[in-house]
């Protein structure tokens, strides 16, 4: 019926009827509304199009499915009529984001069959044309062996074509996870403004040398590409920061960490901390907030200069813990923080802060990770909390995590309430300042077997 023929509905009401259904989409009931008004009209089809396709996830996983996913996704892809994004066949065009999630745990033979598949070749390609593109992707490796998956075993079309998806001008958001020796251009000629990298490392000169030389989607040309104004970067540096982030700056004096606003960095180490030191210097003008994970087993002892952060107005730190109570470590851990704290702040304030321990081992009731020997280091954290410059932060937490494996827990009888009085207990003779400050907030949080039965209040 067209609308010269009789009543129809206004655009805006069509947008609100598929919106409130997307949103809900997590309903059986909504996805099915939305599958049915693929039949209604045109302007339904196209709408539900939009809210079903959105977002789009290929679990490839060790059993026979995972090559069948990929040829259904293909088959959807297949029909495509890049003319036009209002065209009635295909879905490329209404897809925003792309997830393939492939695990291996016992054969990485198979992963490697999944990643050449023919399939996968053609679904990259089809995922951004000249009037349309996906706007994140995401290619997260899960191999058996825990050892990263190599850029050089996938195939040259493959290479090509996941370099041409990063390239293109829609894309604003990556997330690999497990590959290694990627091209030291990775990142250039892109768009990005969001970056995850997890165990990501990318050629040094070793490795070129003994390739042979540079590959054909690493060459000299890639190299003079500019750089991408990331805006976000989540990495746990197991590559070269300055391979990645170059080491020369772009035409314009800035380079791909000149316009960071928001820096996570896990697994700190030693040896890496470096590494976000100097993220850290290259966007002192524009961070805004700066999140560090540290190693659970060796985490770095120094500090970093933040007089010159003077955009910084959010601080978070993430201790995982990783063993049975340890008062040696906690006061190593409570003095880094403290000597970052001390170091020269820049003139403008924090307004958030957030100290987190998480996985804390607790075998025994009496365990609460703020034993005595530690109170000293704990009251050199909340003098430096409720003094200046510190005094004015809108928003301090302090969240423990702690984990009951079971074994030898299962001799006490553990009750929930009880532990948490006793946690909080505890803070109030450490840190009793802060326990009673109105802009702290205090999260404890528990995870194991043993609590799965018990009220948690």
């Amino acid at each position: 019926m067209s609308r010269t023929d009789g009543p129809y509905f206004p655009e805006e009401i069509l947008d609100l009827f598929t919106d409130a259904l997307e949103q809900t989409m997590k309903k059986p009931e909504s996805k099915a509304a939305l599958k049915a008004c693929l039949f209604v009209s045109r302007s339904f089809r196209q709408r539900s199009r939009r809210s079903l396709f959105r977002s789009v996830q290929v679990n490839c996983e060790y059993d026979r499915y995972g090559t069948k996913r990929l040829l259904q996704l293909r088959e959807l892809l297949a029909v495509l009529d890049t003319s036009s994004v209002d065209s009635d066949t295909g879905i490329a065009p209404f897809i925003k984001s792309a997830t393939f999630v492939m695990f291996a745990p016992n054969n990485d033979a198979k992963l490697r069959t999944y990643l050449n598949n023919r399939n996968l070749l053609d679904i990259i390609r089809w995922l951004h044309g000249s009037n349309h593109g996906i706007e994140k992707f995401s290619l997260l490796l899960h191999p058996g062996n825990s050892n990263p998956f190599s850029w050089n075993a996938l195939s040259v079309d493959l290479r090509a074509a996941l370099l041409d998806l990063f390239r293109s001008p829609r894309l604003c958001t990556l997330e690999l996870k497990s590959l290694k020796n990627a091209p030291r251009s990775l990142l250039r000629g892109t768009k990005l403004k969001q970056v995850t990298l997890q165990w990501v490392s990318v050629m040094d000169e070793l490795d070129i040398i003994e390739a042979g030389g540079l590959s054909d989607n690493d060459s000299s040309v890639d190299d003079q590409l500019p750089l991408p104004p990331l805006e976000f970067l989540h990495t746990n540096h197991t590559y070269s920061i300055d391979h990645l982030l170059g080491e020369k700056e772009n035409a314009d004096g800035t380079c791909a960490a000149s316009h960071l606003k928001k820096l996570a960095s896990t697994i700190l180490r030693p040896d890496n901390f470096n590494d976000t030191v100097g993220i850290i210097d290259r966007a002192k003008e524009t961070l805004q907030e700066l999140t560090m994970s540290f190693d659970p087993i060796i985490s770095p002892t120094h500090t970093f200069e933040r007089r010159a952060l003077h955009t910084l107005a959010a601080l978070v730190f993430r201790y995982q813990i990783a063993a049975s109570y340890d008062s040696y470590r906690l006061c190593t851990i409570l003095q880094h923080i403290c000597e970052i704290l001390q170091s020269p702040p820049p003139s403008t304030e924090l307004n958030r802060l957030e100290i987190h321990f998480s996985n804390i081992i607790v075998t025994s009731p009496e365990e609460t990770f703020l034993l005595p020997t530690s109170k000293e280091n704990w009251s050199l954290l909340e003098e430096l909390l409720i003094n200046s410059p510190y005094s004015s932060i809108e928003s301090i937490v302090l969240k423990l995590g702690y984990h009951f494996p079971g074994g030898q827990a299962r001799d006490y009888e553990f009750d929930a309430e009880n532990f948490q009085f006793a946690i909080r207990e505890h803070l109030s003779i450490v840190v009793p300042v802060l326990c009673l400050s109105p802009r702290v907030d205090i999260v404890i949080e528990t995870t194991g077997k043993l609590w799965k039965s018990l009220k948690w209040s």
